[in-house]
């Protein structure tokens, strides 16, 4: 499952993971449901930190798996150590080389799924 928030207090972030976890099926054994947490606000990294950690923490204690999503550069530039330690990364890099260590890479926007019009992203799990 896939979380867009736009969570500004650590409060909101868990408002929103328990939004979600109420959507999700309980039973997450063989194929279980993993989220990850869209952040994309403008804020300071200590937000952005304690967002990411609060809905993650959220989402995990409930017992699935979890990570966040963002940019390169806002990963680089926003998300400290202890986050990117702790929580699986999903990077968003349009571009031919990875220039972050990531859980998955969205390296793409111009692949094809049969069925669906238009351009898809294209994610590699690492």
């Amino acid at each position: 499952a896939y979380q867009l928030t736009r969570a500004t207090s650590v409060d909101e972030a868990i408002s929103e993971a328990n939004a979600l976890i109420s959507r999700l099926p309980e039973d997450n054994g063989d194929s279980p449901v993993g989220v990850s947490c869209d952040l994309e606000i403008a804020g300071t990294e200590e937000t952005s930190n304690e967002v990411i950690d609060a809905f993650c923490n959220t989402i995990s204690n409930a017992g699935y798996p979890t990570g966040y999503y963002c940019g390169y550069y806002w990963n680089r530039d926003y998300i400290n150590d202890t986050i990117k330690n702790k929580w699986h990364f999903w990077l968003s890099q349009y571009s031919d080389t990875q220039d972050a260590p990531a859980y998955i890479w969205q390296h793409s926007s111009s692949g094809s799924v049969a069925g669906i019009p238009g351009n898809c992203d294209i994610n590699i799990v690492c």
